[in-house]
């Protein structure tokens, strides 16, 4: 690991982030402060237009600050191979991405997806194997307030290998994101740990979007709070169907942090209440295609995925 740290302080990083709306302008911005790093950022809309015009604002409870950033709507634009691409975009745009990425992604690039779901990571290996894509996720609140302003907490990112092993590129990515005062966890069973924060999102993501209710206020009526344990007990069965045990430990911890994280808007409810596409296929739709592949009963997640999609078709 002495040589891989050396290689750090001696080379930039060219990073390339991929959808640069709240979590990838959130953690962006980071890596962009940390010298050591030449920053792209792909965006679109009057979001890009913004960021090209004013730069990119970002406010934290102890700051705000503009940072003067390179944006595009196209990774061809940027003449230097990425060593990282972080993908940040919503499950949804994932095979425009891969499309756009294919020329850009050379030999020693690693992509690391920090989407929410399932689906994306096998996805990404189809394409361009496992020596290139690493597995994880994250854990942050950030919200795009207007274009060009995100407004965020510190994040945590996740990662590892699927064996547990620590490897060459998970030690460069975690001193890469340290360096950057990104906290970044490696984890001991990834796997797992992915379907732990999945499980929490197709019950809080989606409750919360469905009932148009912060995450606080799910938890002051014992009501939604049953309904999320009755989620969770679906949800466990079709976890055991790819072998993860969902106990009462990790339903304690999943219950926990959504307690801690206080009265914010998870992803899906910003979508909705400001009229954007919401990501639930990659939830409570993916929970349903495996179900359907194993013959689980899950009726109240179904339920719950068809309120979802005719609030969406408005």
């Amino acid at each position: 690991s002495a040589s891989i740290s050396y290689m750090l302080k001696t080379k930039k990083n060219n990073i390339l982030i991929m959808g640069a709306g709240a979590v990838g302008g959130a953690f962006g911005a980071q890596l962009v402060k940390e010298k050591n790093n030449t920053v792209f950022f792909i965006a679109r809309g009057p979001h890009l237009e913004t960021i090209k015009r004013n730069g990119l604002s970002v406010q934290t409870r102890k700051e705000k600050f503009t940072l003067k950033v390179h944006v595009s709507d196209n990774p061809d634009d940027f003449n230097s191979k990425p060593d990282l691409i972080l993908l940040t975009l919503k499950s949804f745009d994932t095979e425009i991405a891969i499309e756009q990425l294919k020329s850009v992604v050379f030999k020693k690039t690693q992509i690391l997806s920090l989407q929410n779901g399932i689906e994306n990571y096998p996805k990404l290996v189809n394409v361009f194997g496992k020596k290139r894509v690493v597995r994880g996720f994250c854990g942050i609140n950030a919200e795009v307030l207007q274009p060009g302003v995100i407004q965020c907490r510190p994040g945590e990112i996740f990662i590892g290998e699927n064996i547990g092993e620590v490897s060459g590129r998970i030690q460069w990515l975690q001193s890469l994101f340290e360096e950057s005062n990104i906290r970044c966890t490696v984890s001991e069973d990834i796997h797992q740990d992915v379907w732990r924060k999945f499980t929490w999102n197709c019950i809080f993501n989606i409750v919360t979007a469905t009932t148009q209710l912060k995450l606080g206020k799910i938890f002051d009526d014992p009501e939604k709070i049953q309904l999320c344990k009755n989620l969770f007990k679906e949800i466990r069965q079709v976890a055991k169907s790819q072998d993860v045990l969902l106990g009462a430990d990790k339903e304690k911890l999943i219950f926990d942090i959504a307690k801690d994280a206080g009265d914010i808007k998870p992803s899906t409810l910003q979508d909705r209440l400001k009229g954007k596409r919401m990501e639930y296929d990659a939830f409570t739709g993916a929970l349903i295609r495996l179900a359907d592949k194993h013959k689980i009963h899950i009726p109240l997640n179904r339920s719950l995925y068809n309120q979802l999609k005719q609030f969406d078709n408005q």
